[in-house]
């Protein structure tokens, strides 16, 4: 868990070192990154920038971020985004992720990392006991190196 900010919105005063430390071990305590994910959406909410400076030049920002953390009597705070992510000891990367998984509805999508089932050659259990066999079929030899003891 890193430093409170110093900011207008005075985020520092409303919650203590304790408060804060529980959020951080509440969080980390998820353990899963679906329901991680869950939380960010959860105390986060997403909404379109509220003015544009030019018309004539695109920017590609979009949409603003606002942060919340749970406060007692499981009502929100609204923070700034440095106490978020902060308390939270994550970057700004999980929430953008989250919300990119975010169908709008239900649930966020499972993460799919490590799953990979489409591979174009699976080795059958066959082949692995016939190399197995293969391999245990050669005489062991003793190595021809010396070792120094």
């Amino acid at each position: 868990m890193k430093s409170p900010c110093c900011c207008r919105l005075k985020c520092f005063e409303a919650f203590t070192e304790e408060e804060r430390s529980n959020l951080f071990k509440k969080n980390w305590a998820l353990g899963d990154r679906n329901k991680q994910w869950e939380y960010m959406i959860k105390y986060t909410k997403k909404q379109p920038k509220k003015r544009q400076t030019t018309e004539v030049t695109l920017h590609n920002r979009q949409f603003t971020f606002l942060y919340f953390l749970p406060f007692e009597d499981n009502q929100a705070k609204n923070v700034c985004q440095t106490m978020f992510l902060n308390t939270l000891a994550v970057g700004e990367r999980i929430v953008k992720t989250a919300w990119e998984k975010y169908d709008g509805s239900t649930s966020v999508d499972v993460d799919k990392r490590g799953r990979y089932d489409h591979k174009k050659t699976k080795i059958t259990e066959d082949v692995t006991k016939s190399i197995n066999d293969h391999v245990k079929a050669f005489a062991p030899v003793e190595s021809h190196k010396k070792t120094i003891t």
